[in-house]
């Protein structure tokens, strides 16, 4: 496996649990809310507005990472086909 490959599965990974995070969040800022504390509710609707944000442009890293792996072993295996025309049959 190469370099942007995992980098890329490795974000994948923190990404979706900064999402089930976000999720769990807004639960609890709901749950907060209708408890009567609205100015609680804001603040943490306020700080995941900025995680989702955030998640776009991890997302974004994520594709061009996995674009990134993509044309390496597409390289890689060009150069291989080139080294040895057996493997073009």
């Amino acid at each position: 496996m190469n370099k942007p490959s995992t980098t890329a599965d490795t974000l994948e990974l923190l990404l979706l649990n900064q999402v089930a995070l976000r999720a769990a969040l807004e639960e609890l800022s709901l749950w907060v809310s209708h408890r009567g504390s609205l100015a609680t509710h804001e603040n943490v609707m306020t700080a995941l507005a900025t995680l989702d944000i955030h998640a776009e442009v991890i997302a974004s890293g994520i594709e061009r990472l996995r674009t990134q792996a993509y044309t390496q072993r597409a390289a890689t295996m060009k150069a291989s086909a080139d080294r040895c025309p057996a493997l073009e049959q």
